[in-house]
């Protein structure tokens, strides 16, 4: 992440692999590398409950809104389970940078 200016960064591995994760001084990114990606996130929203708290049924409309892929059922496969990958709709609501 050479040239990016972060406030606080960190070498992590797992696998035998290594990168590094940082959080950009403008506190509304996390960046990170492992090989040759580089990949950002916005920072979660601290003022909303984390996902993990949410009831079911808003966890799963919250994961439907941000992804087209789903874990269904099928027999055939030894776990009995495949993912899906549907054509991607679009976002219902898009996402903007926070100021």
């Amino acid at each position: 992440m050479s040239g990016a200016s972060t406030a606080a960064s960190r070498t992590c591995s797992s696998a035998g692999r290594s990168g590094l994760a940082g959080l950009l001084a403008d506190g509304r990114w996390i960046a990170s590398t492992a090989g040759h990606d580089i990949r950002l996130w916005p920072m979660p929203d601290l003022s909303q409950p984390p996902l993990h708290m949410l009831p079911h049924d808003v966890l799963l409309s919250k994961l439907d809104s941000l992804t087209n892929v789903r874990v269904v059922e099928d027999p055939a496969a030894t776990t009995g389970y495949k993912l899906d990958l549907a054509p991607f709709p679009g976002w219902k609501d898009v996402p903007s940078r926070r100021r």
